[in-house]
């Protein structure tokens, strides 16, 4: 337990730090994409040492905390396929430009989800009589207008705007990506990790199976997984650092959370 809440008040300050950086600048879709990454993780890492700690006299906290580790073990997935992506295309030695705009895409790619379920609802909405025909033209010119870097030109007659970016990565994907390299295969194991704790977030049978193991057992996976946020984390920041145009602040931070990666967790196992 003392291992896990350490990781955790490292992931929240560390990854708070650099979202207090960024806020200020204006952000381009890849720094977009890595800051809210960090943000969820600094957000919920700091959630989950409140949970860890009041699990100690109440363990029915326990259950909120595994909910909150199954979102943040899909945001790494997300994030080890971006390295996965970058790896890929250095090795192929890719032009910088080329893999640069490879990057791009996969980072609004990523962002892009949950724009087509918004419009899709909208329109539902229009066809059950919550709204009427003008509201939902309204919606559609409004989210235009906000999200217009991840739309193709948009006329702006209230008509349902078109994602640049259609393929989405769902769970499966983005598992089956980390699998089929070899060098990835234990990082893609994160999945079996991922699916244990979507028992906690998706009511069924095995609801009642998961919720009622040993505890102890249950602190070793909630380990490896946060230790999995680590990774993740100085992952990010060396995507931030090569996309920020030699930011000191940011290369200090690479230079941290690989250190920490290093010592606490890599010269560990």
């Amino acid at each position: 337990m003392e291992t896990i809440i350490k990781h955790l008040e490292f992931l929240e300050k560390t990854s708070g730090d650099t979202c207090q950086h960024l806020y200020p600048k204006e952000l381009s879709s890849i720094q977009t994409f890595c800051l809210g990454l960090l943000e969820r993780l600094s957000h919920s890492t700091l959630t989950l040492k409140t949970l860890f700690q009041e699990m100690q006299k109440e363990l029915k906290h326990e259950f909120s905390a595994g909910v909150l580790t199954r979102t943040l073990l899909l945001d790494t997935l997300i994030s080890m396929n971006l390295y996965k992506l970058i790896k890929d295309s250095e090795t192929a030695r890719k032009p910088e430009a080329e893999i640069e705009a490879l990057v791009k895409d996969f980072c609004e790619t990523i962002l892009s989800d949950g724009l087509e379920k918004t419009f899709a609802y909208l329109k539902s909405a229009n066809d059950f009589g919550f709204i009427d025909e003008q509201q939902l033209k309204d919606s559609y010119n409004n989210m235009a207008v906000v999200h217009k870097p991840f739309l193709n030109p948009y006329p702006g007659d209230g008509s349902k705007p078109d994602l640049k970016h259609k393929q989405f990565y769902a769970p499966t994907k983005l598992f089956q990506n980390l699998a089929n390299t070899s060098d990835l295969k234990k990082v893609a194991s994160l999945y079996d990790t991922y699916l244990y704790y979507s028992k906690y977030d998706h009511f069924g049978i095995l609801y009642y199976q998961v919720v009622r193991e040993d505890h102890g057992k249950k602190l070793k996976i909630y380990l490896n997984a946060i230790e999995s946020f680590v990774a993740a984390q100085a992952l990010l920041h060396v995507v931030l650092a090569k996309y920020s145009s030699n930011d000191d602040f940011l290369n200090a931070q690479v230079a941290l959370t690989n250190k920490y990666l290093l010592e606490k967790v890599i010269s560990t196992l």
